[in-house]
């Protein structure tokens, strides 16, 4: 897969480190995007935007952030429901990143086609154990 992928991390990493940040487990409760320009299965160069506060307009604040960024493509350990919707509405596929990989891993396994498609999101707050 080509293009300019999201992926949620806990922690924006350095400009150095990003490829070993670890997705985050939950799309509105993470801390940043490393946003990657994915080519040819390799990174041709990144960037850390910090993620807007929950709050303030929930996940779509977020969705919006993404898509005004040029983002593709998402990839996420969890999202809720209302946030898959409004990213598959705004044209950006959601896909689940590897349990315990990092950044890099994630990307790696979307480009050989190993990531599951996110189809369906937590139901609400407290019972997948991502909302708080």
């Amino acid at each position: 897969m080509n293009g300019s992928i999201a992926i949620a991390v806990d922690q924006p990493a350095g400009p150095l480190s990003w490829l070993d940040a670890i997705p985050s487990a939950h799309f509105g409760s993470c801390s940043g995007f490393a946003i990657v320009d994915w080519q040819d299965g390799q990174a041709r160069s990144a960037t850390v935007v910090a993620a807007p506060p929950h709050e303030e307009g929930g996940c779509m604040s977020r969705v919006r952030l993404l898509a005004g960024q040029g983002v593709t493509a998402i990839v996420t350990g969890g999202a809720g429901g209302r946030a898959l919707m409004a990213m598959e509405q705004a044209g950006l596929p959601v896909w689940r990143a590897l349990d315990g990989g990092s950044v890099a891993d994630s990307l790696t396994a979307l480009d050989q086609g190993r990531l599951e498609r996110f189809l369906e999101g937590c139901s609400g707050h407290g019972d997948c154990g991502h909302h708080a």
